[in-house]
């Protein structure tokens, strides 16, 4: 992972203390997850070794649902945000030029992953 990710993936790292029974998985050199219980935050790099480097900031699912959100329309579907570095250490999302600091990033994942877990996965209690 490069200094941009893993800068972004130690701050998500510190949040781990938040969630009961929290623990981290790194299924690759690439890739970085905060897992809680069947849900997971995920920092990962998907393109480019220097800036701008291509990373996704998702939250899905840890175990795998056999695509049950394709037949249940009560389960969520994983967020991803994709989003480049920028030589001042910000981040900005291509898909409408919008600029995020680590923080916000964090923030994000860990108030969507507050909210998976307190619905169990689904779109409606």
């Amino acid at each position: 992972m490069q200094p941009e990710g893993i800068r972004l993936w130690n701050k998500l790292a510190a949040e781990a203390g938040r969630f009961q029974d929290a623990t981290i998985r790194e299924p690759n050199d690439l890739e970085r997850q905060l897992v809680v219980g069947k849900f997971c935050a995920t920092i990962d790099t998907v393109g480019n070794t220097s800036n701008p480097v291509i990373m996704s900031a998702s939250i899905g699912w840890s175990i795998p649902v056999y695509q049950q959100y394709d037949v249940d329309e009560t389960f969520r579907t994983p967020l991803t945000l994709r989003v480049h570095s920028t030589s001042d250490g910000a981040w900005i999302s291509p898909a409408n030029d919008e600029r995020w600091s680590d923080e916000e990033v964090v923030e994000t994942l860990v108030n969507l992953l507050t909210e998976w877990i307190a619905t169990d996965g689904r779109l409606f209690d």
